[in-house]
């Protein structure tokens, strides 16, 4: 009798011990990760698909003797501007520099004059990079967002006519190892295709910049640029002894309230009208005034341009009631 009960229960804890077990055609509860789940986020992948403002920031820098320091200065000092001051998402603000690769030996003159900073760059500086994130752009952007276009680099003149437009002649943004005409920057293969937007705000430093004036000047568009379309640009701003480009310099200074290296922006408050915010006109003017100030004439030479009523036309006297309600 004994050997029967000892024998029922063994029978009875292994039929407890088979209960637990998962049937060999059944899915286990847990799966080893796969390679794709390990691979990391290309952020491209995620790049305009939160809603907000968004931003595209541009430095081709020409090529390896040409792509000076102060450009990626400016750059790094935008991109901070726009994430840590105006709450712009870092998915939504796109860094196209050079040939992709953070400033170094191989592709900048003066390096060692660069601030060092982490900036995440989306892509190289070229037009297959640019027409591909003018297309994401055009996917994502919603009429209630703003867009923000920001451009510090070498300009030049092109010898292929402009017809129908004043200057008669092409102007060109350099961009690495190759260039883009004014009115490619304006066609639908670029900016052009971006047509959903609450606002659009335009910022060009490089040389012969106010030449992209009459291409992108529309109805909501705000457009500063460095000098008019027959005129260089300058560098010779500096802070914290590092290099930056005059006309940016007091821009963004105004926007951000102080100097890269911290120190307050000298010469008063570029908020004019008192309202606790600065416009993009009243950082255009500070910025103007300021350049004017520092360089002792130097404004006369560059003469920065502004447009925000879609004429086409640089600084006329109908100019500035858009941009006075217009913030980053």
């Amino acid at each position: 009798m004994k050997r029967i009960i000892g024998i029922l229960i063994i029978a009875a804890m292994l039929a407890a011990s088979f209960a637990g077990c998962v049937d060999s055609n059944e899915a286990p509860d847990t799966e080893e990760p796969t390679d794709a789940a390990q691979e990391p986020l290309n952020p491209n992948d995620i790049l305009f698909t939160v809603p907000g403002k968004k931003a595209v920031m541009v430095i081709g820098g020409g090529d390896a003797g040409s792509n000076n320091a102060r450009y990626w200065n400016d750059e790094c000092w935008m991109y901070e501007i726009l994430v840590n001051q105006y709450n712009y998402s870092k998915e939504n603000v796109c860094v196209l520099y050079a040939d992709g690769e953070p400033v170094n030996e191989d592709n900048c003159p003066d390096p060692g004059s660069a601030v060092e900073y982490e900036l995440p760059i989306n892509y190289p500086a070229n037009k297959t990079a640019l027409r591909e994130v003018c297309d994401k752009l055009a996917l994502n952007m919603l009429p209630e967002e703003q867009f923000y276009f920001w451009a510090n680099d070498h300009g030049s003149f092109s010898t292929e006519p402009n017809v129908g437009h004043v200057p008669a002649h092409c102007v060109v943004l350099c961009l690495w190892e190759e260039n883009i005409k004014d009115c490619e920057l304006a066609g639908d293969d670029y900016l052009g295709k971006v047509k959903n937007y609450s606002n659009r705000i335009i910022f060009m430093k490089q040389c012969f910049s106010g030449g992209f004036i009459d291409d992108l000047s529309a109805e909501k568009t705000v457009i500063c640029t460095a000098c008019t379309d027959g005129s260089v640009s300058f560098g010779g701003a500096s802070s914290g002894g590092y290099p930056y480009g005059m006309f940016s310099f007091y821009f963004q200074a105004a926007l951000s309230g102080a100097y890269p290296d911290g120190t307050p922006a000298d010469g008063g408050d570029a908020d004019a009208d008192a309202d606790g915010k600065v416009s993009i006109k009243e950082a255009f003017d500070y910025a103007f005034a300021k350049e004017f100030e520092y360089g002792e004439g130097l404004t006369a030479a560059e003469l920065p341009q502004y447009d925000d009523n879609a004429n086409g036309l640089g600084t006329d006297p109908t100019d500035g009631e858009l941009g006075s309600g217009t913030f980053l």
